[in-house]
């Protein structure tokens, strides 16, 4: 299960997630990460970590993220999303996996999505929340709320209303 941001960690959210989707989550090994550059090991650069603070939508002041870059130095080239990917991938190795569900909440469905896409036959489903498009996202959603009731018919309220049923916990009625 993948947090969002960019920049959130995953770790500290276990608890609290295994416990909200322990019904929906049984029979299934629930695995959190840091994804590179959050968590622990998280990059600092605080005079961009002050100007933007914790929002994904405040624009940092002019300068900021380039001075945050020349702080990373090249160390900066190391934290993409396909970088991230790869690191997904050795984990799901290391845990001898051959194929398994990839979850993510809004910067992590993105991420969640690319891991996808690079390892198709290694990838069981994918469980999205909030989900972050691949390309043409626009600040404020407006298309894709208009398509809402469009891509979330009637078959697909049919499909939901049986899981929602079932697990209360995971939603409002539908």
């Amino acid at each position: 299960m993948l947090t969002g941001g960019p920049g959130q960690p995953g770790v500290p959210f276990g608890p609290r997630l295994a416990q909200r989707l322990r019904s929906a989550a049984a029979g299934h090994r629930l695995v959190l990460v840091d994804q590179r550059g959050t968590g622990r090991d998280a990059i600092k650069c605080r005079a961009l970590q002050r100007s933007a603070g914790t929002s994904d939508l405040k624009v940092p002041a002019a300068g900021t993220a380039a001075a945050c870059a020349r702080h990373l130095g090249t160390a900066r080239d190391a934290y993409a999303t396909a970088d991230t990917v790869a690191d997904l991938d050795a984990l799901r190795q290391a845990l001898g996996d051959t194929r398994w569900t990839v979850g993510g909440i809004s910067y992590g469905t993105f991420v969640a999505e690319r891991y996808a896409l690079a390892h198709g036959p290694q990838t069981r489903a994918l469980v999205l929340d909030s989900v972050v498009p691949q390309e043409g996202a626009e600040l404020l959603e407006r298309v894709p709320l208009r398509a809402t009731a469009r891509v979330l018919g009637p078959a697909a309220t049919a499909d939901l209303e049986p899981v929602l049923a079932a697990h209360p916990e995971l939603g409002p009625r539908v």
